[in-house]
């Protein structure tokens, strides 16, 4: 690979003021970027460790965008996740030891949708060669699925479950990115277009290292058709579901909906808060008897267990972003595989 440096020339001390200029940051609280792990164990683009041939450094805004991009680009690159474990991108703000990882970074991979506006900000800040990759943008996505119907959904009280502006960093700004631009970002969650990011990914990376071409197109090869296969899973275990109706937080799910033919009901969107729509949420739960409503390890959840009470639905726990230490969301497949799961048991899938 050509070791051509996306690292502009230093400018010491400057440059550490330009970050915390940019990204707000607070400097008692640092975590390093996260890297992302492979489908069923850590990938070796994105472990770097001894034995790998990392030549490049990527980034990506989000967990599961990061593991399909380190699936196709393997040992030639070491690909960062900028969020760290645990944290909802809605709003988020990086932190200095976070925002390093930009300054050597070739590409940042982002979703757009108002999802990581913040990590696109601070790449184009802190380093004007890195080349920025919108992916709803680059995919033509900017139309497609609404994050929400504002008839169906409702913000339970303001900022519930997306934390104070100090754990998430959401100002005004964060409140309105948290709003998705009226659109869900959230792309991944449909295999069919996680494919099309995994071929996106294969075209920039052997434009920009046309010695890997051979590499990145056997690897996304062996990706579509692992995609493939969950797929394939997905529409075999929804098809016999007899609820349709998925119940989650935040409306994140559009577009798994719409390729497995389910309605998304969600309890909180924007930052409006209407207890008359939560009701009606409760009201269709109790007539479709809606088995399940779902919770996000990155929300609060005191809405949905509220709803739970209510109407005896169980809780049940969707993750969207998934975990690089945490069993069963330790990779994408393994997020999707989990969540299907969760679907199975909460739509009374093959019962």
């Amino acid at each position: 690979m050509r070791r051509r440096s996306c690292i502009s020339r230093p400018v010491g001390l400057a440059l550490a003021g330009l970050l915390v200029m940019l990204i707000g940051c607070d400097r008692q609280e640092r975590s390093a970027a996260t890297p992302s792990a492979g489908a069923d164990q850590p990938s070796p683009a994105a472990q770097g460790g001894a034995g790998t041939s990392v030549n490049v450094t990527l980034a990506a805004s989000v967990f599961p965008v990061a593991d399909l991009v380190g699936r196709v680009a393997g040992e030639r690159c070491h690909v960062v996740t900028l969020l760290p474990p645990g944290r909802s991108p809605h709003g988020y703000s990086l932190r200095p030891a976070e925002a390093e990882s930009l300054v050597r970074a070739r590409m940042l991979f982002a979703v757009g949708h108002g999802l990581d506006g913040w990590a696109i900000r601070a790449a184009r800040g802190v380093n004007s060669r890195c080349k920025v990759i919108v992916l709803t943008e680059a995919l033509g996505l900017e139309q497609q699925v609404p994050g929400h119907r504002q008839q169906e959904t409702a913000e339970p009280e303001q900022n519930a479950g997306h934390g104070s502006a100090e754990q998430s960093g959401a100002g005004d700004e964060g409140r309105a990115e948290d709003a998705h631009r009226g659109m869900d970002p959230h792309i991944w969650l449909d295999p069919v277009l996680a494919g099309r990011i995994a071929e996106l990914a294969a075209g920039e990376l052997a434009r920009e290292d046309p010695d890997g071409r051979d590499v990145y197109q056997r690897n996304l090869f062996s990706l579509k058709q692992q995609l493939a296969g969950l797929d394939e899973e997905y529409r075999t275990v929804l098809a016999s579901c007899e609820g349709r109706t998925l119940v989650v937080f935040h409306p994140g799910y559009g577009y798994l909906a719409r390729r497995y033919g389910l309605e998304q009901l969600a309890v909180a969107a924007g930052d409006a808060a209407n207890p008359g729509q939560v009701q009606r949420i409760i009201d269709t739960i109790r007539g479709q008897r809606i088995r399940a409503v779902y919770r996000e390890p990155q929300f609060d959840s005191k809405w949905v267990d509220f709803i739970s009470r209510a109407t005896g639905a169980q809780v049940l726990v969707l993750d969207s972003q998934g975990h690089a230490a945490k069993e069963g969301y330790d990779s994408y497949f393994a997020m999707m595989r989990t969540n299907l799961a969760a679907l199975k048991e909460g739509l009374r899938c093959g019962s």
